[in-house]
Protein backbone atom coordinates (compact mmCIF):
# COMPACT_ATOMS: atom_id res chain seq x y z
CA UNK A 1 0.00 0.00 0.00
CA UNK A 2 0.94 3.66 0.20
CA UNK A 3 4.13 4.65 2.35
CA UNK A 4 2.96 8.35 3.64
CA UNK A 5 5.58 9.22 6.39
CA UNK A 6 3.47 11.51 8.94
CA UNK A 7 0.52 12.79 6.58
CA UNK A 8 -1.32 15.89 8.01
CA UNK A 9 -4.97 17.34 7.22
CA UNK A 10 -6.52 20.54 7.62
CA UNK A 11 -7.62 23.82 7.29
CA UNK A 12 -9.66 26.79 7.40
CA UNK A 13 -8.45 30.73 8.36
CA UNK A 14 -6.04 32.14 6.27
CA UNK A 15 -2.77 33.94 6.77
CA UNK A 16 0.45 35.06 4.70
CA UNK A 17 4.16 34.13 4.69
CA UNK A 18 5.51 35.17 0.93
CA UNK A 19 2.67 35.93 -1.17
CA UNK A 20 1.98 37.09 -4.92
CA UNK A 21 -1.03 36.23 -6.57
CA UNK A 22 -3.83 37.18 -8.77
CA UNK A 23 -7.57 37.56 -8.27
CA UNK A 24 -10.22 39.27 -10.32
CA UNK A 25 -11.52 38.92 -13.48
CA UNK A 26 -9.93 36.66 -16.45
CA UNK A 27 -9.78 37.38 -19.98
CA UNK A 28 -10.80 34.66 -22.39
CA UNK A 29 -8.70 33.44 -25.54
CA UNK A 30 -11.06 30.79 -27.20
CA UNK A 31 -9.38 27.87 -29.39
CA UNK A 32 -9.86 26.39 -32.54
CA UNK A 33 -10.63 22.41 -31.28
CA UNK A 34 -14.22 22.84 -30.19
CA UNK A 35 -13.97 23.96 -26.45
CA UNK A 36 -15.93 27.49 -25.98
CA UNK A 37 -15.31 29.67 -23.10
CA UNK A 38 -17.77 28.23 -20.98
CA UNK A 39 -14.57 25.09 -20.91
CA UNK A 40 -16.72 22.47 -23.02
CA UNK A 41 -14.54 19.48 -24.15
CA UNK A 42 -14.57 18.31 -27.28
CA UNK A 43 -13.19 14.50 -28.28
CA UNK A 44 -10.00 15.14 -28.99
CA UNK A 45 -7.07 13.27 -27.46
CA UNK A 46 -5.08 16.35 -27.26
CA UNK A 47 -5.48 19.24 -24.87
CA UNK A 48 -5.99 22.48 -26.91
CA UNK A 49 -2.74 24.82 -26.62
CA UNK A 50 -2.77 28.73 -26.49
CA UNK A 51 -6.66 29.24 -25.04
CA UNK A 52 -8.64 29.63 -22.34
CA UNK A 53 -9.09 31.76 -19.86
CA UNK A 54 -6.45 33.68 -18.07
CA UNK A 55 -5.41 36.90 -15.95
CA UNK A 56 -5.82 40.20 -18.45
CA UNK A 57 -2.25 40.95 -19.95
CA UNK A 58 -0.98 44.52 -18.48
CA UNK A 59 -2.07 46.93 -20.82
CA UNK A 60 0.65 49.11 -22.59
CA UNK A 61 -0.36 52.73 -20.79
CA UNK A 62 -1.13 55.53 -19.29
CA UNK A 63 0.66 55.27 -16.00
CA UNK A 64 -1.54 55.48 -12.69
CA UNK A 65 -1.25 59.22 -11.48
CA UNK A 66 -2.82 58.15 -8.11
CA UNK A 67 -1.10 57.96 -5.10
CA UNK A 68 -3.41 56.84 -2.57
CA UNK A 69 -3.21 53.70 -0.75
CA UNK A 70 -6.17 51.27 -0.05
CA UNK A 71 -5.88 48.62 1.98
CA UNK A 72 -8.09 45.83 0.83
CA UNK A 73 -9.04 43.00 3.37
CA UNK A 74 -10.67 39.62 2.15
CA UNK A 75 -14.67 39.42 3.45
CA UNK A 76 -15.13 35.84 1.90
CA UNK A 77 -13.19 32.56 0.33
CA UNK A 78 -14.54 30.61 -1.93
CA UNK A 79 -12.90 27.04 -1.84
CA UNK A 80 -14.05 25.34 -4.23
CA UNK A 81 -17.83 23.88 -2.93
CA UNK A 82 -19.76 27.03 -3.92
CA UNK A 83 -19.98 29.95 -6.36
CA UNK A 84 -19.04 33.13 -5.50
CA UNK A 85 -22.40 33.94 -4.25
CA UNK A 86 -22.17 31.12 -1.71
CA UNK A 87 -25.04 29.03 -3.97
CA UNK A 88 -24.73 25.40 -3.39
CA UNK A 89 -26.04 22.24 -4.97
CA UNK A 90 -28.90 21.62 -2.40
CA UNK A 91 -28.43 17.79 -2.11
CA UNK A 92 -24.82 17.85 -1.42
CA UNK A 93 -23.25 19.62 0.80
CA UNK A 94 -21.61 21.41 -1.69
CA UNK A 95 -21.72 22.27 -5.61
CA UNK A 96 -19.64 19.61 -6.74
CA UNK A 97 -18.94 21.70 -9.91
CA UNK A 98 -18.19 24.82 -8.34
CA UNK A 99 -14.69 24.38 -8.49
CA UNK A 100 -14.80 24.76 -11.95
CA UNK A 101 -15.59 28.57 -12.21
CA UNK A 102 -12.14 29.56 -9.46
CA UNK A 103 -8.62 29.64 -11.15
CA UNK A 104 -7.06 30.87 -14.31
CA UNK A 105 -5.51 28.46 -17.04
CA UNK A 106 -2.23 28.19 -15.88
CA UNK A 107 -0.15 25.96 -18.38
CA UNK A 108 -1.89 27.42 -21.59
CA UNK A 109 -3.77 24.01 -22.53
CA UNK A 110 -7.78 22.92 -22.56
CA UNK A 111 -7.21 19.14 -20.53
CA UNK A 112 -9.93 16.68 -21.00
CA UNK A 113 -9.49 12.78 -19.75
CA UNK A 114 -8.27 11.26 -22.81
CA UNK A 115 -5.72 14.05 -23.26
CA UNK A 116 -1.78 12.30 -23.92
CA UNK A 117 0.28 15.30 -24.25
CA UNK A 118 0.10 16.39 -20.56
CA UNK A 119 2.21 15.08 -17.60
CA UNK A 120 2.01 11.73 -16.18
CA UNK A 121 -0.64 11.19 -13.54
CA UNK A 122 0.51 9.74 -10.24
CA UNK A 123 -0.58 5.89 -9.77
CA UNK A 124 -3.01 6.89 -13.11
CA UNK A 125 -4.68 9.32 -10.95
CA UNK A 126 -6.07 6.66 -8.05
CA UNK A 127 -9.37 6.34 -7.83
CA UNK A 128 -10.28 9.28 -10.01
CA UNK A 129 -8.85 7.93 -12.84
CA UNK A 130 -7.82 10.43 -15.89
CA UNK A 131 -10.44 12.61 -14.58
CA UNK A 132 -7.71 14.27 -11.98
CA UNK A 133 -6.58 16.09 -14.86
CA UNK A 134 -9.94 17.01 -16.16
CA UNK A 135 -9.61 21.22 -16.70
CA UNK A 136 -12.71 23.50 -15.27
CA UNK A 137 -14.00 26.27 -17.58
CA UNK A 138 -12.13 27.28 -19.90
CA UNK A 139 -8.97 26.08 -19.21
CA UNK A 140 -9.17 26.68 -15.50
CA UNK A 141 -6.39 24.38 -13.34
CA UNK A 142 -8.03 23.54 -9.92
CA UNK A 143 -7.24 20.01 -8.91
CA UNK A 144 -7.34 21.70 -5.33
CA UNK A 145 -10.93 22.70 -5.53
CA UNK A 146 -11.68 19.68 -7.47
CA UNK A 147 -10.18 17.05 -5.31
CA UNK A 148 -8.65 17.81 -2.59
CA UNK A 149 -11.42 20.56 -0.83
CA UNK A 150 -14.65 18.96 -2.55
CA UNK A 151 -14.26 15.08 -2.19
CA UNK A 152 -11.64 14.83 0.32
CA UNK A 153 -11.78 18.19 2.82
CA UNK A 154 -16.18 18.63 2.69
CA UNK A 155 -16.36 14.85 1.77
CA UNK A 156 -14.16 13.31 4.23
CA UNK A 157 -13.28 15.31 7.25
CA UNK A 158 -14.89 18.50 7.51
CA UNK A 159 -18.27 18.79 5.68
CA UNK A 160 -18.91 22.66 7.08
CA UNK A 161 -15.15 23.69 6.29
CA UNK A 162 -16.29 25.93 3.85
CA UNK A 163 -18.87 27.57 5.94
CA UNK A 164 -16.22 27.17 8.79
CA UNK A 165 -14.12 29.95 7.09
CA UNK A 166 -15.99 32.23 6.38
CA UNK A 167 -17.70 32.44 9.75
CA UNK A 168 -14.05 32.56 11.09
CA UNK A 169 -13.29 35.50 8.59
CA UNK A 170 -16.65 37.69 9.99
CA UNK A 171 -15.49 37.27 13.33
CA UNK A 172 -12.47 38.26 13.26
CA UNK A 173 -10.04 35.04 13.26
CA UNK A 174 -7.98 35.48 10.06
CA UNK A 175 -7.86 37.91 6.82
CA UNK A 176 -5.22 38.35 4.15
CA UNK A 177 -5.50 42.08 3.10
CA UNK A 178 -4.12 43.64 -0.35
CA UNK A 179 -2.80 46.95 0.44
CA UNK A 180 -2.50 48.68 -3.32
CA UNK A 181 -1.53 52.38 -4.07
CA UNK A 182 -2.57 53.61 -7.39
CA UNK A 183 -6.37 52.35 -7.98
CA UNK A 184 -8.74 55.43 -8.94
CA UNK A 185 -12.84 55.51 -7.93
CA UNK A 186 -13.06 54.75 -11.61
CA UNK A 187 -14.49 51.51 -12.27
CA UNK A 188 -13.33 50.96 -15.66
CA UNK A 189 -9.42 52.09 -14.95
CA UNK A 190 -6.92 50.95 -16.81
CA UNK A 191 -3.46 51.71 -15.90
CA UNK A 192 -0.34 50.58 -15.44
CA UNK A 193 2.73 51.84 -12.58
CA UNK A 194 0.57 50.65 -9.69
CA UNK A 195 2.22 49.05 -6.57
CA UNK A 196 0.96 46.17 -3.82
CA UNK A 197 1.91 44.73 -0.77
CA UNK A 198 0.33 41.61 1.36
CA UNK A 199 -0.27 41.24 5.14
CA UNK A 200 -2.10 38.47 6.82
CA UNK A 201 -4.54 39.74 9.21
CA UNK A 202 -4.37 37.91 13.05
CA UNK A 203 -6.89 38.03 15.81
CA UNK A 204 -8.91 41.09 15.55
CA UNK A 205 -9.09 42.16 19.35
CA UNK A 206 -12.40 42.27 19.78
CA UNK A 207 -13.45 39.62 16.93
CA UNK A 208 -16.68 41.11 14.68
CA UNK A 209 -14.93 43.45 12.65
CA UNK A 210 -16.93 46.12 10.34
CA UNK A 211 -14.61 45.48 7.46
CA UNK A 212 -14.95 49.40 6.97
CA UNK A 213 -12.61 52.52 7.11
CA UNK A 214 -12.23 52.13 11.33
CA UNK A 215 -11.37 48.66 11.01
CA UNK A 216 -7.86 48.77 11.88
CA UNK A 217 -6.69 44.95 11.47
CA UNK A 218 -3.47 43.87 13.35
CA UNK A 219 -1.39 42.30 10.78
CA UNK A 220 1.04 39.10 12.12
CA UNK A 221 4.87 40.17 11.93
CA UNK A 222 6.55 36.93 10.21
CA UNK A 223 6.96 38.81 6.86
CA UNK A 224 7.54 42.35 7.48
CA UNK A 225 10.35 44.88 6.23
CA UNK A 226 9.70 47.52 8.91
CA UNK A 227 7.12 46.47 12.20
CA UNK A 228 6.73 50.34 13.35
CA UNK A 229 4.91 52.93 11.23
CA UNK A 230 4.22 52.92 8.09
CA UNK A 231 4.56 48.92 8.54
CA UNK A 232 5.99 47.39 5.49
CA UNK A 233 5.37 43.73 4.08
CA UNK A 234 8.12 41.73 2.32
CA UNK A 235 5.70 40.51 -0.36
CA UNK A 236 5.06 43.07 -2.65
CA UNK A 237 3.65 43.53 -6.25
CA UNK A 238 5.81 45.86 -8.00
CA UNK A 239 4.52 45.77 -11.31
CA UNK A 240 1.02 45.37 -10.31
CA UNK A 241 -1.47 46.62 -13.46
CA UNK A 242 -5.68 47.53 -13.69
CA UNK A 243 -7.47 46.63 -16.78
CA UNK A 244 -10.83 48.05 -17.38
CA UNK A 245 -11.33 48.02 -13.61
CA UNK A 246 -9.76 44.33 -12.76
CA UNK A 247 -6.57 44.84 -10.62
CA UNK A 248 -4.14 42.19 -11.31
CA UNK A 249 -1.02 41.84 -9.31
CA UNK A 250 1.88 41.52 -12.01
CA UNK A 251 3.90 38.43 -12.60
CA UNK A 252 3.49 35.77 -10.98
CA UNK A 253 5.33 34.65 -8.49
CA UNK A 254 5.68 32.45 -4.91
CA UNK A 255 3.32 33.00 -1.88
CA UNK A 256 2.25 31.44 0.97
CA UNK A 257 -1.14 31.09 2.41
CA UNK A 258 -2.66 29.19 5.88
CA UNK A 259 -5.61 28.05 6.19
CA UNK A 260 -6.35 27.17 9.59
CA UNK A 261 -9.12 25.70 11.52
CA UNK A 262 -9.59 26.06 15.10
CA UNK A 263 -6.30 27.60 15.65
CA UNK A 264 -4.12 25.28 13.44
CA UNK A 265 -3.27 26.52 10.11
CA UNK A 266 -2.47 24.31 6.53
CA UNK A 267 -0.53 25.94 4.79
CA UNK A 268 -0.60 26.27 0.95
CA UNK A 269 2.95 27.07 -0.79
CA UNK A 270 1.38 28.53 -4.10
CA UNK A 271 4.08 28.78 -6.80
CA UNK A 272 3.68 31.05 -10.27
CA UNK A 273 0.44 32.47 -7.87
CA UNK A 274 -1.84 35.47 -10.00
CA UNK A 275 -4.13 37.22 -7.96
CA UNK A 276 -6.61 39.72 -9.68
CA UNK A 277 -9.98 41.54 -8.41
CA UNK A 278 -12.96 43.44 -9.81
CA UNK A 279 -12.36 47.18 -8.40
CA UNK A 280 -16.02 47.42 -8.90
CA UNK A 281 -16.92 50.16 -6.43
CA UNK A 282 -13.84 52.16 -4.35
CA UNK A 283 -14.07 50.19 -1.08
CA UNK A 284 -14.69 46.52 -2.83
CA UNK A 285 -13.35 44.37 -4.62
CA UNK A 286 -15.36 41.36 -6.34
CA UNK A 287 -15.04 38.01 -7.59
CA UNK A 288 -11.39 37.89 -6.48
CA UNK A 289 -8.91 34.70 -7.55
CA UNK A 290 -5.69 33.26 -6.47
CA UNK A 291 -4.57 31.24 -8.59
CA UNK A 292 -1.55 28.83 -8.58
CA UNK A 293 0.18 25.50 -8.19
CA UNK A 294 1.23 23.80 -4.68
CA UNK A 295 4.03 21.21 -4.90
CA UNK A 296 2.44 17.53 -3.96
CA UNK A 297 4.63 16.87 -0.98
CA UNK A 298 4.56 20.23 0.58
CA UNK A 299 0.86 19.93 0.83
CA UNK A 300 0.66 16.34 1.63
CA UNK A 301 3.23 17.49 4.66
CA UNK A 302 1.21 20.23 5.63
CA UNK A 303 -1.94 17.91 6.05
CA UNK A 304 -0.09 15.70 8.05
CA UNK A 305 1.56 18.25 10.11
CA UNK A 306 -2.36 18.46 11.60
CA UNK A 307 -3.83 15.36 11.06
CA UNK A 308 -4.32 14.75 14.58
CA UNK A 309 -6.88 17.77 15.31
CA UNK A 310 -9.51 15.99 13.67
CA UNK A 311 -9.33 12.85 15.71
CA UNK A 312 -5.84 12.09 17.86
CA UNK A 313 -5.68 8.31 16.33
CA UNK A 314 -5.03 9.47 13.02
CA UNK A 315 -1.85 10.30 13.69
CA UNK A 316 0.80 8.22 12.14
CA UNK A 317 -1.81 5.36 11.34
CA UNK A 318 -2.60 3.48 8.04
CA UNK A 319 -6.16 4.82 8.66
CA UNK A 320 -4.91 8.14 7.54
CA UNK A 321 -2.58 6.43 4.69
CA UNK A 322 -5.70 5.08 3.34
CA UNK A 323 -7.57 8.76 3.76
CA UNK A 324 -5.12 10.68 1.94
CA UNK A 325 -5.25 8.48 -0.85
CA UNK A 326 -7.22 11.68 -3.00
CA UNK A 327 -3.89 14.16 -2.42
CA UNK A 328 -1.27 11.63 -3.47
CA UNK A 329 -3.47 10.98 -6.75
CA UNK A 330 -4.06 14.44 -7.43
CA UNK A 331 -1.24 16.05 -8.97
CA UNK A 332 -2.52 17.46 -12.10
CA UNK A 333 0.15 19.64 -13.37
CA UNK A 334 4.26 19.80 -13.42
CA UNK A 335 5.50 22.80 -10.54
CA UNK A 336 7.85 25.30 -12.01
CA UNK A 337 7.95 24.09 -15.94
CA UNK A 338 5.79 22.73 -18.76
CA UNK A 339 3.14 20.63 -18.45
CA UNK A 340 4.31 18.40 -21.08
CA UNK A 341 4.38 14.70 -21.85
CA UNK A 342 7.22 12.64 -20.50
CA UNK A 343 7.47 14.36 -16.88
CA UNK A 344 5.47 13.24 -13.68
CA UNK A 345 2.78 15.37 -12.34
CA UNK A 346 4.31 16.99 -8.57
CA UNK A 347 1.96 20.05 -8.42
CA UNK A 348 -1.73 20.25 -7.79
CA UNK A 349 -3.27 23.38 -9.01
CA UNK A 350 -5.27 25.61 -7.37
CA UNK A 351 -7.90 28.24 -7.61
CA UNK A 352 -9.90 30.22 -5.07
CA UNK A 353 -12.21 33.06 -5.12
CA UNK A 354 -12.71 35.47 -2.70
CA UNK A 355 -14.54 39.18 -1.83
CA UNK A 356 -12.66 41.55 -0.41
CA UNK A 357 -13.39 45.31 1.54
CA UNK A 358 -11.25 48.49 1.97
CA UNK A 359 -10.16 48.45 5.37
CA UNK A 360 -7.47 51.04 7.39
CA UNK A 361 -4.21 50.99 6.66
CA UNK A 362 -2.56 48.17 9.61
CA UNK A 363 -0.40 49.87 11.91
CA UNK A 364 -0.48 47.49 14.71
CA UNK A 365 1.50 43.83 15.51
CA UNK A 366 -0.45 40.75 16.20
CA UNK A 367 0.48 39.15 19.50
CA UNK A 368 2.72 36.08 18.59
CA UNK A 369 1.12 32.94 19.10
CA UNK A 370 2.64 29.48 19.77
CA UNK A 371 1.17 26.39 19.29
CA UNK A 372 2.46 22.67 18.13
CA UNK A 373 0.71 20.77 15.74
CA UNK A 374 -1.15 17.91 17.63
CA UNK A 375 0.79 15.09 14.85
CA UNK A 376 4.46 16.67 15.20
CA UNK A 377 6.16 13.75 13.22
CA UNK A 378 5.68 15.49 10.42
CA UNK A 379 8.04 14.11 7.78
CA UNK A 380 8.35 13.37 4.75
CA UNK A 381 5.88 12.18 2.12
CA UNK A 382 6.55 9.59 -0.07
CA UNK A 383 4.23 10.78 -3.32
CA UNK A 384 5.46 8.16 -6.09
CA UNK A 385 3.73 5.02 -7.42
CA UNK A 386 1.59 2.77 -4.82
CA UNK A 387 4.16 -0.01 -3.15
CA UNK A 388 1.45 -3.14 -3.61
CA UNK A 389 3.59 -5.20 -1.56
CA UNK A 390 4.30 -2.83 1.08
CA UNK A 391 2.52 -3.65 4.56
CA UNK A 392 3.96 -0.92 6.37
CA UNK A 393 2.32 1.85 7.59
CA UNK A 394 2.31 5.16 7.17
CA UNK A 395 5.30 5.97 9.21
CA UNK A 396 7.24 3.26 6.77
CA UNK A 397 7.25 0.85 9.87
Amino acid sequence: MRRVRSLSLAALGLSVFGVAAGVGCGSTTTGTSGNDAGGKKDSSSEPEAGAGIVAPPAPTGPTTTSTTAQNFAIHQLFLGDTDNNGTATPMYMGDPNAWKAFGYNLDGKITTATSTNVCTLVNGGGENGPTVQVDGNGGIDNAFGAIIFDAFLTGTLYPTASSKVNSELDEGTFTLMFDITGLTSSPTQTATGLSAEAFAGGDYPGGNPAFDSNTNWPVIGGSLLASTSPIKSAITFSDSYVVNGTWVSGAPTTINLSLSIDGFNLALPIEQAQITFEHSTPAHAANGIIAGIIPAAQLLKSISAIAGKFEASLCNSKTLDSILAPVIDSPDIVVGGPNNAGTTCDGISIGLGFTADEIAQPTTIAPATTGTPPCTDAGVVETGPVDSGSTDGPTGG
